[in-house]
């Protein structure tokens, strides 16, 4: 306990000399600029300095010169051609899935009235063949009686035909 103690009361020592020196670095950081700008200045000379200060006021002011109103009007139209196209994006996105969705909607639509008309003629084809069978048993049928009518006929006139010949043949005598 007194050690975890210990290394709590070291922690926070080292945390309040930590903060104590940023804020000693802040509130001297004017002066700090100041003297890196004189060591810069010893180190690498009145010219160099003042050549580098040149460079970078040059291209500043060639800038500023630069910055006309026909380059704010081309970055301008930059900038709305960018978020235009980014808004076009957003909208062809939307669109899509829009479209996409109703078709979706539209297919399953279709999907569903083909199911039911599919389903309507399966009955009425069920139907149609329950009385072609029908039909057909009743046309077998009587293709049966017509045959037993067509035998029974047969043999009458082969009966009859008999009895013509011997009608005939008892009237010659």
């Amino acid at each position: 306990s007194t050690v975890v103690s210990r290394a709590n009361a070291a922690m926070l020592q080292s945390l309040e000399s930590g903060m104590t020196m940023a804020s000693t670095v802040v509130s001297r950081a004017p002066w700090l600029m100041v003297g890196v700008g004189v060591l810069l200045f010893k180190i690498v000379g009145f010219r160099v300095l003042v050549s580098g200060v040149g460079i970078y006021g040059g291209l500043y002011g060639y800038e500023r010169l630069c910055w006309t109103t026909r380059a704010k009007e081309r970055t301008y139209k930059e900038q709305m051609v960018y978020f235009a196209t980014e808004k076009l994006k957003v909208a062809v996105s939307f669109i899509s899935s829009s479209c996409s969705s109703q078709v979706q909607l539209q297919l399953s639509s279709c999907r569903d009235q083909l199911s039911a008309e599919l389903n309507t003629t399966q009955n009425s084809l069920q139907r149609q063949r329950v009385a072609l069978e029908h039909k057909i048993a009743q046309l077998t049928r009587l293709e049966g009686e017509v045959q037993q009518l067509l035998n029974l006929a047969s043999f009458s006139q082969t009966g009859f035909q008999r009895f013509l010949e011997e009608l005939s043949g008892l009237g010659e005598d």
